[in-house]
């Protein structure tokens, strides 16, 4: 009887990691690729049957390598099934949306405008309220596997926010010279959805006009999107 527990906790504890393998968390490397291509050039890829999805990613390869087209941002990140991970790169631009008239310092009389009182100085308008806006890459997603891990369904929120140019809000001048308030031009791309993708191939979701050097959008260019997830199952510790 002793003899038939032992080999039966062995058995047990035999089997346990492998228990503990199927059952334990399980990650998703997810991968975000901003193509530079010019719109022509798409237009010729697509122009045939299935130019879409991972055949238009592997058409692109030959064009970056060749330098027809340009790799311009990508992020990778590991993220646990079910659970929504962010991720950015970018910087904080704090700007002023409300803002003071301007006057004169000091109490003004009739006397002292008779005399005109060299004391009184002009007062610049100040800002009274701000805003801050990230510019760079903002990406925050969401990955479900599926069955067997063939297939993965993904919500993805990816924003490319630039800032081309900076403009006068008000004028203003005053004793001691120009002191005008300015504020920030942004140029923002942004695509929120959600894709069934096969697992490890890489599908093209969407295209953007790309920013000219004015900061306005250039009809000539354009940017794909793409988006990768891979299953990353835990190894045994």
């Amino acid at each position: 009887m002793r003899s038939f527990l032992t080999a039966t906790l062995l058995i047990l504890t035999l089997a346990q990691p492998l228990v503990a393998d199927v059952s334990g968390s399980r990650n998703v490397r997810l991968q975000t690729e901003w193509i530079e291509i010019q719109r022509d050039t798409l237009a010729q890829l697509t122009s045939g049957k299935g130019g879409l999805g991972k055949n238009l990613h592997a058409a692109v390869q030959p064009l970056i390598a060749n330098k027809q087209a340009k790799m311009v941002h990508s992020s990778l990140v590991l993220a646990r099934s079910g659970q929504r991970c962010t991720i950015q790169s970018a910087r904080e631009i704090i700007s002023p949306t409300e803002i003071t008239g301007s006057g004169l310092s000091g109490s003004i009389t009739q006397e002292d405008i008779k005399k005109f009182n060299r004391s009184l100085r002009a007062v610049r308008p100040h800002p009274l309220a701000f805003e801050t806006r990230n510019v760079g890459c903002i990406v925050e997603m969401e990955p479900t596997l599926g069955e067997h891990h063939k297939i993965i369904d993904l919500y993805f929120d990816i924003r490319w926010i630039q800032m081309p140019s900076i403009y006068r809000w008000v004028t203003h001048k005053d004793q001691w010279g120009q002191a005008d308030i300015k504020r920030p031009i942004f140029y923002t791309l942004r695509s929120r959805s959600a894709l069934t993708l096969y697992n490890g191939h890489s599908q093209f979701v969407c295209s953007f006009n790309a920013m000219n050097a004015e900061g306005k959008a250039d009809p000539a260019r354009l940017l794909l999107l793409f988006v990768k997830a891979s299953a990353q199952l835990l190894p045994n510790p």
